[in-house]
């Protein structure tokens, strides 16, 4: 938060710092709840993400990696800590409707084992692009990694011991014919053409282009992300078991029915919030 607080003047306008909650009653121990992940989500108001990165230690647990916190935005100093593992992490990702994820390791650690495990579950688990970047190996590591992942042409980027990532094909296909200043994020917000689109309301693939778009609408866009990984694998990624014809016909009328009910409940909260806009605008 520090050095976040001390930015260049000339990005520093186009970052915005969300300064960690005062201390106040609340239980942190609450089992199952990240009060960090609570905090982001708060403080995004019902936003959207596109990227969540974290810049966290890891621990390797007897499960696998696990993303290993300070106690709470409160107490981030305190003795003790939160720690998540790749479907606790992946579920917050979701929820939040984020298509990638970074993992950077500080250079003062113990092992970059639990990170690396971790951040190679979750590439497993979800569609999506992940990173992971031990910061030991320096930016000449990270940032062809980034532009990768980000940059409107991407570029390829050198192996390094440093740094690994999952990508998906859809997000380099076609990079050259892309102008540069075309936004990679409004190609992976939404992937259409899936078998349970249907028939849409007019003008729900325009809130893809806005430049925040809410929480629920990106959520359900990668729960179907992941139900379509479902049904290209035939096996359930949960338990490694075999869907049938008629599981994997229930999946796609299941995620039918909710792509329709959240774009129609998105559309009508667009609609009203156009017409609060007008009131406002003919009483000033």
């Amino acid at each position: 938060e520090g050095a976040l607080g001390r930015l260049d003047a000339d990005i520093a306008g186009s970052v915005t710092v969300h300064e960690l909650r005062s201390k106040r009653a609340r239980k942190d121990d609450r089992p199952g709840v990240n009060p960090w992940f609570e905090w982001v989500e708060a403080a995004m108001a019902g936003q959207a993400l596109d990227a969540v990165h974290f810049l966290a230690h890891g621990i390797l647990g007897s499960g696998g990696g696990l993303l290993a916190l300070g106690r709470s935005p409160e107490t981030p100093d305190a003795t003790g800590g939160v720690y998540s593992n790749a479907a606790q992490v992946a579920e917050f990702l979701t929820r939040t409707g984020a298509w990638s994820a970074g993992f950077h390791l500080p250079q003062r650690r113990e092992t970059d084992l639990g990170l690396r495990h971790l951040a190679d579950a979750i590439g497993t688990l979800r569609p999506g692009s992940v990173l992971y970047h031990d910061s030991s190996a320096g930016r000449d590591a990270l940032e062809p990694a980034l532009r990768l992942m980000y940059g409107p042409a991407p570029q390829p980027a050198e192996p390094s011991p440093g740094t690994f990532t999952f990508i998906q094909p859809r997000q380099v296909l076609g990079a050259g014919e892309r102008s540069s200043g075309d936004p990679r994020t409004r190609s992976i917000r939404r992937a259409p053409g899936r078998a349970w689109e249907g028939d849409l309301p007019d003008g729900y693939t325009d809130l893809f282009n806005a430049e925040t778009i809410p929480s629920y609408v990106a959520a359900t866009e990668r729960l179907g992300d992941q139900a379509q990984l479902i049904l290209n694998r035939g096996v359930d990624t949960a338990s490694g078991r075999a869907l049938g014809a008629e599981e994997s016909e229930a999946l796609t009328k299941a995620m039918g029915a909710l792509k329709n009910a959240v774009a129609n409940y998105a559309m009508e909260s667009q609609a009203n919030a156009a017409v609060r806009t007008k009131r406002r605008a003919r009483r000033s």
